[in-house]
């Protein structure tokens, strides 16, 4: 991690919302793979939830089901933890990536909150990545699939930074709904092995026949 977080205690469980996994997509960098975050001096409040990608509403009924906050600005690419606790260690870990055809939702959605998990003593993270035009939209010089190049660059901050956590690395499990399965599928499997590299990383959910 490029510097030091802190979060909150809510209802027992430690919170961090927000902790960039890869640089600010803009500018230079809006059609481009992942890169890593910039480094903080100080330390960083993670406390409330971190941008969101630019994204469409939901329509209804899912705008009642799926309440989903627009954050401003531009470190779309964060992440979300919320563990038993810091000092614990050796936990399993839930990767949580939401769904949204690729064009809605984001982690903030409230019932996405890890609480629950991690009283049940699971660490819980879970990941914004870019949408729409900026994740998926194809472009000369620019890589195909760029929101799913995010979440395997989410997957490699997990493995490197998790511990710190309480998580244990060697036992993470990546599970999402709808696109968010997107790691489940064949061509992807390999790639997510390797970000998980180290360690055994199972996928939770088959993608459709």
């Amino acid at each position: 991690m490029q510097g030091t977080v802190r979060g909150a205690v809510e209802r027992g469980v430690a919170v961090f919302r927000g902790i960039p996994y890869a640089a600010a997509p803009v500018g230079a960098r809006r059609f481009r793979a992942p890169e890593p975050p910039e480094p903080w001096e100080g330390v960083r409040e993670t406390v409330a939830f971190g941008p969101t990608a630019p994204k469409r509403p939901y329509t209804p009924p899912l705008d009642r089901l799926l309440p989903d906050p627009e954050v401003a600005g531009d470190e779309w690419l964060n992440l979300n933890v919320w563990t038993p606790s810091t000092g614990a260690g050796g936990l399993p870990v839930l990767v949580w990536i939401h769904g949204g055809s690729l064009l809605h939702g984001s982690s903030a959605v409230p019932v996405y909150d890890g609480s629950a998990f991690a009283r049940d003593g699971v660490v819980l993270v879970s990941v914004n990545y870019r949408l729409g035009v900026e994740g998926f939209g194809l472009f000369p010089d620019a890589p195909a699939n760029r929101g799913l190049l995010d979440q395997l660059a989410a997957l490699e901050w997990v493995r490197d930074n998790i511990a710190a956590f309480g998580g244990d690395p060697d036992r993470v499990t990546v599970a999402g709904e709808s696109a968010g399965r997107s790691p489940s599928r064949p061509c992807w499997r390999r790639s997510v092995r390797r970000a998980c590299s180290g360690g055994r990383c199972s996928r939770a959910g088959r993608p459709p026949p």
